[in-house]
């Protein structure tokens, strides 16, 4: 009937149109990859990953997601971010990311053998990479420290520590949040790195008169 063929042709349409559109948004992604410098790629785009992108995209870092779920992709790419779908087990993916001019790495899956796979490629691939890896259980974070990795944390330590602060310290947490999460542009807690031979080199606080100077 021709409100059938109405629907039918609607809906492959949408389809082409969806698929169009999709490929296009992937280009543009793919002309912006090669741009991207000092970046934090995050592997991994789950409820974690996810977490991590948004703190990252508040302190003003670049971010490019690399995982292989088309949806979570596409998930990302809604949000915003750069991203490449592939496993990042594969160094193509991890290049395609830029890992070779990243500043660091966040690895986010849910799986301690899969992150210690990735840390092991990203090392070779970029030896002065700054890792952070996850780890689900507590005894994977040895193996993810020998594996290359800078820090391994196990999400569930690091969220009953802070629950046990918040029930025993509130204020203190409080505090800290408003100052490192960047919420509150004027209040900010933020890591300087000192670069050899800078003048404050060797100084205290108070040899260097720091609050004269700046």
């Amino acid at each position: 009937s021709y409100v059938l063929l109405t629907l039918t042709r609607i809906f492959f349409e949408g389809v082409v149109e969806g698929s169009i559109q999709r490929a296009l948004t992937r280009r543009r992604v793919r002309a912006k990859l090669p741009d991207m410098k000092n970046h934090t790629i995050v592997c991994g785009y789950g409820r974690l990953g996810a977490e991590i992108c948004k703190e990252l995209r508040l302190a003003g870092r670049g971010v490019v997601v690399v995982d292989p779920d088309e949806a979570k992709i596409e998930r990302a790419g809604l949000d915003g971010y750069l991203f490449v779908q592939g496993d990042a087990c594969d160094d193509d993916a991890l290049l395609e990311a830029g890992i070779q001019r990243a500043g660091s790495l966040a690895i986010a899956t849910a799986s301690d053998a899969l992150n210690t796979y990735i840390t092991i490629s990203a090392r070779s691939l970029n030896p002065t990479l700054h890792i952070l890896a996850r780890a689900t259980e507590e005894a994977a974070i040895k193996r993810l420290r020998t594996a290359g990795a800078n820090q391994a944390v196990s999400p569930y330590h690091v969220g009953g520590l802070r629950m046990a602060a918040l029930l025993i310290r509130p204020a203190v947490v409080d505090f800290l949040d408003v100052a490192s999460l960047g919420d509150f542009p004027d209040l900010f807690i933020e890591q300087l790195g000192l670069e050899p031979g800078s003048r404050l080199e060797g100084e205290s606080l108070r040899s260097a008169e720091y609050h004269s100077r700046y």
